[in-house]
């Protein structure tokens, strides 16, 4: 009797062991829907440290990705065995897409099926500069409600397009040469939807380039002499292109005084604003600074140069007789 008893309670640790260790593969996607861009993600339940093997068939029963993960020590397993293309491809077209998971140490499987289309919610629209005009090649970056980045440049008719699919805020900025950054947030409530919106880039930057300075037609040194002549060449730009027409100015004052007002005019030869200014003699070492302002369609910038200015030599030679 003793050992009748001890037999069935043996049958039934090893019923109970066996109940324990038994694992029921459980497997599913991190959606149902992926649109292009987006991981595939699986995961689920299998054998403890077991391995898990991940086949992924596309619409037209391809075999498209294979993955082989290890479950952890709780069963607990992650497989991605495929990211979808930006845009469908004949592998990878739109339409349901099989994946079969096995637990390599049970021989058990389950299937899922989800399905890659196109993103529910799109994003786009054109980048236009000061003038109403379309910029090519401005830098469009989209931050999903999710806090992903996204980023597109411009075709050279300034329209850009982003295709997603969660619901929520999206910020866009928008950069371009010559302009400080445009930011916009749009809502995005519902879908399937198309949100069109047009960027203004309406902080354009006016900026002096190549401004360079002679004295009597040898490079500025930091100094002139009396009686030389001191001539000022630069190029303005505005929204990132070269302008012509600009307001150009300058003024000279110096720490005896005298003063002198300087209008630039723009030299198509050269391609560049020029004006000249002759150092007075009026036997006196001074520091001067030169002021120069560029003026368009409401901005302006600024530069300024300071130097010296030294008696010439033949006042200096004439005091020292």
């Amino acid at each position: 009797m003793i050992k009748q008893t001890a037999l069935f309670a043996t049958i039934i640790i090893l019923l109970i062991a066996l109940v324990a260790s038994a694992q029921t593969l459980t497997a599913s996607p991190s959606r149902n829907v992926y649109q292009p861009n987006e991981q595939l993600v699986i995961s689920g339940k299998a054998t403890p440290g077991g391995l898990v093997t991940v086949v992924v068939y596309n619409p037209n029963s391809s075999m498209v990705a294979v993955d082989q993960v290890k479950a952890d020590y709780n069963g607990l397993f992650e497989s991605a065995p495929l990211r979808f293309p930006p845009q469908p491809t004949p592998t990878l077209p739109y339409g349901d897409y099989l994946i079969i998971v096995k637990d390599v140490a049970s021989g058990e499987e389950a299937s899922i099926k989800v399905v890659f289309a196109r993103a529910a919610i799109v994003i786009k629209g054109v980048v236009v500069g000061y003038d109403g005009g379309p910029l090519a090649n401005a830098t469009v970056t989209l931050i999903t409600p999710s806090n992903a980045t996204r980023v597109s440049v411009t075709k050279s008719d300034g329209s850009f397009m982003f295709e997603e699919s969660e619901l929520g805020t999206y910020t866009i900025l928008a950069r371009a040469p010559g302009y400080d950054e445009e930011r916009i947030n749009i809502s995005i409530d519902y879908a399937p939807t198309t949100a069109s919106i047009v960027v203004s880039m309406s902080k354009p930057r006016i900026w002096i380039e190549n401004y360079v300075l002679m004295v009597d037609k040898k490079p500025f040194a930091g100094y002139a002499r009396e009686g030389e002549e001191l001539r000022a060449s630069l190029q303005v730009y505005f929204a990132g292109k070269l302008i012509v027409n600009a307001l150009v100015t300058g003024k000279i004052s110096c720490t005896s005084g005298d003063e002198a007002n300087l209008t630039f005019i723009y030299d198509r030869s050269l391609g560049a604003y020029t004006a000249s200014y002759k150092v007075p003699s009026i036997g006196q070492d001074r520091t001067c600074k030169l002021t120069v302002e560029a003026s368009y369609g409401g901005f302006s910038q600024s530069v300024e140069t300071g130097f010296n200015v030294f008696m010439s030599t033949m006042d200096l030679q004439e005091r020292i007789m």
